[in-house]
């Protein structure tokens, strides 16, 4: 077996500081595809890396290798059956959300497999923690700013920066805020500059004002203080926290202000129309990045005659029903049970912290669309897990 070298591992830490904050002014779409292709040839250029380098690992998770060529191909099939593959290759040109993107990730998992090692892990967690502290002092400088001139404020004076929408920005920050406590405890010579950054970030957090960024700080909390709950009290907390993430508390909240009231893009609408979807296609699904096509063919409650325009369902576990149907579902929680089990049985702080992010994670991502940046981070994880032996004993 043979693990990363120094060049290798700052190259791969410059991809994790530069794909939150990278993005295309004069690009009609400047924020998520720019990102994706950023994510893109970075990761091929590890993959160059990993290739010539001959790295390799002998005590990987096949079963967890497997079942992620499972759900990719899975994917790719229900794609081309769908009879409008492209679409499903590029997504929306707006985000371009499609196989590329998800094949860049995958790739990713399996190259952080192959060359992982603490020191590796060390350079990509500060190359986060430098991200979002950068990211979180653009943000509180960006609310001051358009406090004070109130026509440059946007999103109803929340900040967006380099993603362009506060929901996609407060969801890497939140995902992203056990690295930072991770730089915190860890690196004890910029122990004081990293506690403010971590205070910033939290701040930053809480100015994008969305209930996924609420949802990250309150699981946060949790874990900081899991050590004095039972771990019953744990799994009840995070069922409730996925319930409320599904948008069960926006659903009752919109039924009770308004009775009868129906929002075109509603999240009860996206939520019903995406099971019913599953429902209509279970086995092959929709074809990845293909919503809109279910969204728009289902009527609930009622019909329109212009219907809104909904391309992701808010739910990347709905998301991952739509698109393949139920094996692609089962298969997509079966990689993350298997991800955590495997890094909670680590018992140590690094594989507790990956574990959390990917809680996190998994939370966030059913409040609302993830960029692809903080998809980065899930699989990121994801690919620790793989190159750790799995066993239920």
């Amino acid at each position: 077996m043979r693990t990363s070298s120094r060049p290798v591992q700052w190259y791969m830490a410059f991809g994790f500081l530069a794909t939150p904050l990278f993005f295309w002014p004069t690009y009609f779409s400047p924020y998520e595809p720019p990102k994706v292709w950023f994510l893109a040839l970075w990761v091929v250029g590890a993959l160059g890396l990993t290739l010539l380098n001959h790295y390799g690992r002998d005590n990987s998770n096949r079963l967890l290798a497997w079942l992620i060529f499972g759900l990719f191909a899975e994917l790719t099939i229900t794609s081309l059956v769908s009879g409008r593959f492209f679409t499903s290759v590029w997504g929306n040109p707006y985000r371009m959300d499609g196989l590329i993107a998800l094949a860049a990730l995958v790739v990713l998992a399996f190259i952080v497999a192959l060359i992982w090692n603490g020191k590796l892990g060390e350079k990509i967690i500060m190359a986060i923690a430098i991200a979002t502290g950068v990211l979180s002092l653009w943000a509180v400088g960006a609310t001051f700013y358009s406090a004070l001139v109130p026509a440059s404020a946007w999103w109803q004076g929340r900040v967006a920066l380099s993603f362009g929408n506060p929901t996609a920005l407060s969801g890497y920050l939140g995902v992203s805020l056990p690295f930072s406590y991770y730089a915190y405890k860890h690196f004890f010579e910029k122990r004081r500059t990293l506690r403010g950054a971590l205070l910033i970030q939290i701040a930053a957090i809480i100015l994008t004002r969305t209930i996924g960024g609420l949802l990250c700080l309150a699981l946060f909390g949790i874990y900081l203080f899991r050590h004095r709950l039972s771990r019953a009290i744990l799994i009840i907390i995070f069922g409730i926290a996925i319930a409320a993430a599904l948008g069960f508390y926006e659903y009752f909240s919109v039924r009770v202000r308004n009775p009868g009231y129906i929002v075109a893009e509603d999240r009860a609408r996206i939520l019903m129309k995406g099971v019913i979807a599953i429902a209509d296609r279970p086995v092959w699904g929709w074809g990845w990045a293909q919503f809109s096509r279910a969204f728009s063919t289902i009527d609930w409650p009622t019909h329109y005659n212009v219907d809104a325009m909904v391309d992701r369902p808010h739910s990347s576990l709905l998301d991952m029903g739509v698109s393949g149907g139920i094996p692609a579902l089962v298969i997509y929680v079966t990689i993350l049970a298997i991800s955590l089990v495997t890094l909670v049985k680590r018992q140590n702080f690094l594989c507790t912290t990956l574990a959390m992010v990917l809680i996190m994670y998994v939370v966030q991502s059913q409040t609302n669309i993830t960029s692809v940046a903080e998809d980065m981070l899930a699989w990121f994880v994801i690919g620790v897990a793989l190159s750790y032996k799995f066993s239920l004993g």
